[in-house]
């Protein structure tokens, strides 16, 4: 399952955020009419067979207004999860599924900007694959009823030690049972299902080190026939990620406060918890999300206490886990970078020539386990002796793996040519063709003719 997208040449545009696999892409629409489906031709061409070849239309009025309408596709196109019967104005934040695909529409350059700069880096667009979503700004109106206090520790909350002791050594006995990173999450939430006998549903998100978003790591359900996808309120995320809280709310569908908040209210949830996982330097590296769905169970203010409690232990049981991968991964390297380094000192010469009337000398140390430098001495015949002297552009792996080809290029070259120009001239075709990345390769070859003490080289 994979997207594409052709560049158009139209005067206006708008974008269409869209998940898939865990990563999120922004795709700018141009122009009049965009068409999303399966077959090639598309505008935005969607690759999955659930996605009909032309399922769907984005068009723009004179109005500059954009509307979508479905063209008669087999499993419907749907804006904030209803389906499109007749052509739907689109707002700024509206979600459309089309098959397994998630986009979020824009068409406004501050809003997009505040999206990038706020939610859509960080949680606003939530890789799921339908699972976990959050609610578009147009329909999320929740409101925080209780957030716990800012900070660390666990010494601020007055929970009785018996129950916090008794949670926090069922999350550690749960974790331990945890082989890697991925099955830490779902061992948690499956603990914190011991714990909180009213939570229905869960999941747990995790920051990504490289582009700062978080996505699902675990998502779980008590019953096995609920199905629906876990939508997380946008506001209640901003609050947790932006003041380091954890975030109560509580009977929302009987709240008058909640009466036109489509995010909780609809979703028949009843109450939820939301705590951030801090990491060592304090940032949320992660958020732990309960709800219920059942009238009359409600989570507590205890209850929130005690999921910062496990949130607390959960990020440090994380951080140390992935402490431990990075130290594991880093032997790892380093015995791989000392066998690479093995292997580059068996391409150059094991002994240098000994040769009546001359004298060579080699000195050779790498600024790092392997490098770029390259020297060599091939004796063809009695009377004929190759040298060769060599530095790659730059340094480390990169470098030694251009440093190899070079060595069994110039020795492949000179068993069969005897001109030290036309050497060099085969040596540089055959290193050029593979020439990718633009590197380039400091160079000497010559030949020594010990019969007539000539010294012929090419620089």
């Amino acid at each position: 399952m994979f997207f594409q997208s052709k560049l158009i040449a139209f005067t206006m545009s708008a974008s269409l955020f869209l998940q898939n696999n865990g990563d999120s892409s922004r795709l700018e629409i141009k122009g009049a009419r965009v068409t999303l489906g399966r077959h090639p031709d598309c505008e935005v061409c969607l690759k999955s067979n659930t996605v009909s070849r032309y399922h769907a239309r984005i068009t723009v009025s004179a109005a500059d207004e954009y509307q979508i309408e479905d063209l008669g596709s087999g499993n419907g196109t749907f804006v904030n999860d209803v389906p499109v019967k007749e052509p739907v104005l689109l707002q700024n934040g509206d979600q459309i599924s089309i098959g397994p695909f998630l986009l979020e529409f824009s068409s406004d350059e501050d809003y997009e900007s505040s999206q990038r700069e706020g939610l859509l880096t960080s949680y606003g667009l939530i890789p799921s694959l339908k699972n976990v979503s959050v609610r578009p700004h147009a329909t999320d109106k929740s409101t925080i009823l209780r957030a716990s206090e800012s900070g660390s520790g666990l010494a601020r909350f007055q929970i009785k030690p018996e129950i916090k002791l008794k949670a926090i050594l069922e999350i550690s006995r749960t974790i331990a049972t945890a082989t890697d990173l991925d099955s830490m999450a779902e061992r948690v939430l499956e603990g914190l299902f011991h714990i909180f006998p009213a939570a229905d549903r869960g999941c747990i998100l995790l920051r990504d080190h490289d582009n700062q978003r978080f996505f699902p790591k675990a998502v779980r359900h008590r019953r096995a026939d609920d199905q629906e996808a876990l939508q997380l309120s946008r506001t209640v995320l901003k609050a947790v990620t932006d003041n380091k809280t954890g975030v109560l709310s509580a009977d929302a569908a009987n709240d008058e406060r909640f009466v036109k908040s489509e995010s909780v209210s609809t979703l028949t949830i009843r109450s939820i918890l939301c705590a951030p996982m801090l990491g060592m330097d304090g940032g949320v590296i992660g958020i732990i999300n309960l709800d219920t769905q059942l009238a009359g169970q409600m989570f507590s203010d205890e209850d929130l206490e005690l999921l910062m409690v496990i949130a607390g232990q959960a990020a440090l049981s994380y951080e140390s886990a992935r402490l431990m991968i990075s130290h594991v991964e880093k032997q790892r390297y380093d015995n791989e970078m000392e066998i690479a380094a093995r292997v580059q000192k068996g391409l150059l010469p094991a002994k240098i020539p000994e040769v009546p009337g001359y004298e060579f000398f080699v000195s050779y140390e790498a600024a790092r386990a392997v490098g770029g430098d390259y020297y060599d001495f091939i004796q063809t015949s009695d009377s004929l002796i190759w040298f060769a002297l060599g530095d790659v552009a730059g340094k480390g792996v990169p470098a030694s793996l251009v440093m190899s080809r070079v060595c069994s290029a110039v020795r492949s070259t000179v068993e069969f040519v005897t001109d030290v120009a036309d050497a060099v001239h085969r040596v540089n075709h055959h290193i050029d063709e593979a020439a990718h990345d633009g590197r380039f390769i400091t160079f000497i070859l010559g030949q020594i003719e010990l019969t007539e003490n000539l010294v012929s080289f090419v620089n």
